[in-house]
């Protein structure tokens, strides 16, 4: 495999970018770079004055806002403090398809603004548009939160994706280009040992500075190479997105690739929201792209504790979303000593309707059950599902099979860390399937919201 020399890659970008109209790319990328050393207290003025700007356009220029505030008796000039923007009502996908044309910015026409769809996860996907000024910023987010990955334009990347809507929009000179940029891209649509195999041998290969994948992805290849004793995959970091990785797995992928795993957070609506540092204590949230909350009943919660993520996009003007519902669930965290003066977030718990959720309104924690099943070098793979308040099934792919005492004591285990007296049920199963967007889910819930009491 021929690899372009590294400062030969980044000229060819370069030029590539500009050829394309793309040169302000670079000037996003260098004042992303300055602006991460901010102060806390300055980022925070410099996210709300952008906010305060957003909040002014879309009320003047898109029907939908201007509508919803004078409905709520909002004046954007009154809006000048955090409590003052709790009044605007939140954003569902179903306001969104909805009232899709009156979102659009008045100031732009359909052909400027460029089409994009959420990947349908939650079985509900989206359109939506965005402005190429957008698509720009977000491009300079990814290439900096590569950089805190060790990564730099040239180096060789790799990328392991189950999107049908990022691969079918693939043509002749996008594949020409990966092979100008030393990146290869694997589909991981469908996984099967062969393909686990093949994609194992070409990235040992390759060796790339660093891999983007879903975790299960790279779990799973990382599975196949210490089962068929596969050659080692050299790799200078990984970054884990789009599913909820447990310890176990955390564990596992450094221990059997060697190095230490950065996880990212984002989605098609907001690109990257927020992304984990060298100190791996948190994700830093990309605060001159996002405005990010934390909400229970559309009440902020405290440092450390969990509440809903809610996200404005600060810089897409084609279509503002405006208090955004993400479904996930988060912690704030204090600041960082990595240097950085941008906000922290823990890793999403998961999704909320995918959340554990107890009868007095409060949910198990994911990582709990990753927590206690890691401990049990039987299981390779687990998912745990939830069919009433009271009823846990937990699947279980295991090496062999269990002694008499396994379950027993997986199901205390659960009860004492989880304050609970779940009834549980053991499933033995070959595989786990992914959702049709290649993701897996670590917990799934079936329990409706109107079942849970309120607190």
């Amino acid at each position: 495999m021929f690899i372009i020399p590294k400062d030969v890659s980044k000229t060819i970008y370069s030029f590539y970018q500009k050829l394309k109209g793309n040169s302000e790319l670079f000037s996003y990328l260098e004042n992303l770079k300055m602006t991460q050393f901010y102060t806390p207290e300055k980022i925070k003025s410099l996210q709300w004055e952008k906010l305060k700007k957003l909040l002014i356009y879309s009320g003047a220029n898109c029907l939908y806002y201007k509508k919803l505030f004078k409905k709520n008796n909002i004046n954007i000039a009154d809006i000048n403090t955090y409590n003052d923007f709790l009044r605007i009502p939140l954003l569902d996908k179903k306001e969104v398809r909805e009232n899709f044309f009156s979102i659009i910015s008045n100031k732009f026409d359909k052909n400027q603004l460029l089409l994009n769809h959420s990947s349908g996860s939650t079985g509900q996907p989206l359109a939506f548009y965005q402005t190429k000024e957008f698509k720009l910023m977000a491009k300079a987010h990814q290439l900096r939160n590569y950089e805190w990955c060790g990564y730099e334009i040239g180096d060789k990347f790799a990328l392991l994706w189950g999107s049908e809507i990022y691969f079918n929009s693939k043509f002749f000179f996008d594949k020409l280009e990966n092979y100008l940029y030393n990146r290869l891209e694997f589909n991981t649509f469908c996984l099967t040992e062969d393909v686990l195999k093949r994609y194992a041998l070409r990235l040992s290969k390759f060796s790339p500075k660093l891999i983007s994948t879903y975790v299960s992805s790279i779990y799973l290849i990382g599975q196949i190479v210490k089962k068929y004793n596969l050659p080692q995959i050299k790799v200078g970091a990984i970054q884990t997105t789009s599913e909820v990785i447990s310890d176990f797995q955390r564990s596992f992928i450094k221990k059997n690739f060697g190095v230490d795993i950065f996880d990212k957070y984002g989605s098609r609506e907001t690109n990257v929201i927020a992304h984990e540092c060298i100190k791996h204590n948190g994700l830093h949230i990309n605060s001159e792209n996002v405005f990010v909350e934390f909400l229970r009943d559309n009440k902020p919660v405290k440092e450390g504790e969990v509440g809903e993520v809610v996200v404005t996009n600060l810089n897409n003007y084609g279509m503002p979303l405006i208090r955004y519902r993400m479904h996930d669930l988060a912690r704030p965290l204090s600041n960082c000593d990595c240097g950085l003066g941008l906000p922290k977030m823990s890793h999403v718990i998961g999704r909320r309707s995918d959340m554990i959720v107890t009868a007095d309104g409060g949910f198990v924690d994911s990582y709990l059950f990753s927590y206690i099943l890691m401990r049990f070098e039987n299981i390779k793979a687990f998912q745990i599902v939830q069919d009433t308040l009271n009823k846990l099934r937990i699947r279980l792919i295991v090496k062999e099979k269990p002694d008499e005492g396994f379950e027993i004591e997986i199901s205390k285990l659960i009860n004492k860390f989880a304050g609970k007296n779940f009834r549980i049920k053991f499933e033995y199963v070959e595989q786990i399937s992914p959702l049709s967007s290649g993701k897996y889910r670590l917990t799934i819930s079936h329990v409706k919201t109107s079942m849970v009491k309120k607190v």
